[in-house]
Order: C-alpha cells, then structure tokens, then sequence
C-alpha cells in the first residue's frame, strides 16, 4: 500500500466516523405546550362543631401511650406476645427442644431432625431459638453428635 492510499483510507474513515456521530444524535425533542395548570377549588368545607365519625385516641393518649411503651423497654421488660399467640410459641419450642432431645439422644442429626427444626423455628422468637438450639450446639461442641449436613 502507498501512502497516499494509507491517507486517503484514513481520511475516509474519518469522514464515515463523523457522518455516524452526526446522523446518530437524536432529533431535538419538539414539546407541545402544555396546558395551564387547573385551578383547584375547596371541595372540603370545615365547619366548627361538627364531628364527620367517632373520634380515635387524642394527642395525648396516644403520646401517654408511647411513653408507657418506652419506659417498659427501658427497663428491659420484653414486649408481651400476643394472646393467642403464646399457645402457639409453647408449642413449636416443645417440638423443637423434642426433635433436638431426638437427634442427642440417636447421636445423628441428620436431614430429618434438621426438617423437624427448621419447620419449627420459623415460629419463634430470638429468646426461644436461642433456648432451642443451645442444646444442639452444646452436643455438637462436645462431639456428641455426627452431622449429615449442616445443623440447622
């Protein structure tokens, strides 16, 4: 190849280049004038005196209530459960602590005990995993128990 050849392959590179960048560029955006803005009116009228429903808690009964609430966790008092709620806690920690109390027992925990907790545990609290699984990792840590798997 000749130079001259070289330049003129370059220059019409160059120009292709250019031709792409420029016929690339999106068209400038044409708006459409926008209408002006409406004018809200007051469709809601307050009259003085008069209650739309029964009311809820005021200010400060609920601000009496959110204080109560701060000073029980302050001290440490952990929230109450919910009624209903306690019955079922007592028994998914009873299933539990008897499926891990299964596993010691056998000396195997295998994919089936480990079933038998996981089913269980979606159900309750940090305070009651942790009463349910120190057994499990007390054995473990003793060598107790010959895992088929991980734990939990």
């Amino acid at each position: 190849m000749t130079p001259r050849r070289v330049a003129a392959l370059g220059g019409a590179l160059a120009l292709a280049f250019g031709a792409g960048l420029y016929l690339a560029r999106p068209a400038s955006p044409v708006r459409a004038a926008a209408p002006p803005p409406a004018v809200a009116e007051r469709v809601v009228v307050e009259r003085a005196g008069q209650v739309a429903g029964p009311r809820g808690a005021s200010l400060d009964e609920i601000r009496a209530a959110v204080r109560e609430e701060v000073a029980r966790r302050a001290e440490g008092e952990p929230p109450a459960p919910p009624p209903g709620r306690a019955e079922e806690v007592r028994a998914a920690v009873a299933k539990a602590s008897a499926a891990v109390a299964e596993g010691i027992g056998r000396g195997v925990w295998s994919d089936r005990e480990r079933g038998e907790l996981r089913a269980q545990l979606a159900q309750l609290g940090p305070a009651e995993i942790h009463e349910v699984l120190s057994p499990l990792f007390q054995a473990i840590n003793a060598q107790q128990l010959q895992l088929e798997g991980p734990p939990i």
